[in-house]
C-alpha cells in the first residue's frame, strides 16, 4: 500500500517532487498514515473520483496504484481519504 502510493507521487510529477510518508497515534489505540507530495497535486473533478466509494475492483479512472490502494483498504476497513491542491500537493490519508 505504502509503496503503491509513493510509486505514484512519481509516477505523477515528472518534474519532481518530494514524497514524505508519516505515522500519527490516534486516540484509542487508532493510527493515521500519511503519505503526501509536494508536486503538481490534481483537480478537483479527479480528486472527487479517488474519493468516490470503490464500486468495484475494476476502475478504468484509476491507475492500478490507487485501485490497489483502495481495495486494502476496503479489505481491512481502513478508512482513507484523498486531498490535493492543484499546483501544491497530494496527500492519501489511511486511517486504521
Amino acid at each position: 500500500m505504502i509503496e503503491n502510493l509513493i510509486t505514484n507521487s512519481v509516477a505523477h510529477n515528472e518534474n519532481g517532487c518530494n514524497v514524505t510518508v508519516s505515522l500519527k497515534q490516534e486516540p484509542k489505540g487508532r493510527a493515521v498514515l500519511t503519505v503526501s507530495d509536494d508536486g503538481q497535486g490534481c483537480d478537483d473533478t479527479k480528486l472527487k473520483a479517488l474519493n468516490a466509494k470503490l464500486k468495484s475492483d475494476y476502475l478504468p479512472e484509476h491507475g492500478l496504484g490507487i485501485r490497489v490502494v483502495k481495495q486494502v483498504a476496503r479489505k481491512y476497513r481502513y478508512k482513507i481519504r484523498f486531498c490535493s491542491e492543484k499546483d501544491g500537493y497530494f496527500r492519501c490519508e489511511v486511517y486504521f
